[in-house]
């Protein structure tokens, strides 16, 4: 066997098995693998397909982290995505990742499927996990907001409710 093709059957083996993974998220990995090689540190695939709550218009979610980052490595990324509908990817250099903001940390440690490579998780701490919190009750009312002004053609009356839900009612 050659030195390239043992090189590529090793990176090959750290892509969680077709078994795991649907076909297409094993496929877009394998290109990304192939594409970026050494520059590739990790990728996770993460959002409502990987937990599987998809809904018809759901995509796909990969956080891909590299080494470094450079017009050439995001064509490579690019190119990894032709013709393949219903992707979204953050792309974050290890260096980035290490900067990470405060809120947002968790998904690191929960929530994400790890695909290739591995990363060690920005820490956290009780704080963030406030902050995380307060963030996610800012973003369910946000989404609430908008769900209430895109899918009805009556007027939404709102009202108020406990916890970290919203209510609508829409009178015609």
């Amino acid at each position: 066997m050659s030195g390239r093709a043992a090189t590529q059957k090793t990176k090959r083996s750290r892509i969680r098995s077709a078994v795991d993974l649907p076909g297409e998220v094993h496929e877009v990995v394998e290109a990304l693998v192939a594409a970026l090689g050494d520059d590739l540190t990790a990728v996770y695939w993460h959002g409502s397909e990987a937990r599987a709550e998809a809904k018809p218009d759901s995509d796909h979610d990969l956080i891909i982290v590299v080494k470094r980052l450079h017009d050439d490595l995001l064509l490579r990324i690019q190119g990894a995505f032709l013709g393949r509908d219903n992707w979204s990817s953050f792309v974050q250099t290890e260096e980035e990742l290490r900067q990470y903001p405060l809120t947002g940390r968790l998904q690191f440690h929960f929530g994400l499927v790890r695909v290739h490579g591995r990363i060690e998780a920005p820490p956290f701490s009780r704080e963030n996990l406030i902050d995380d919190l307060r963030q996610l009750a800012l973003d369910i009312r946000f989404e609430c907001r908008y769900r209430s002004s895109t899918e009805s053609q009556t007027t939404p009356t709102w009202r108020r409710t406990t916890g970290a839900s919203c209510a609508v009612e829409t009178r015609a």
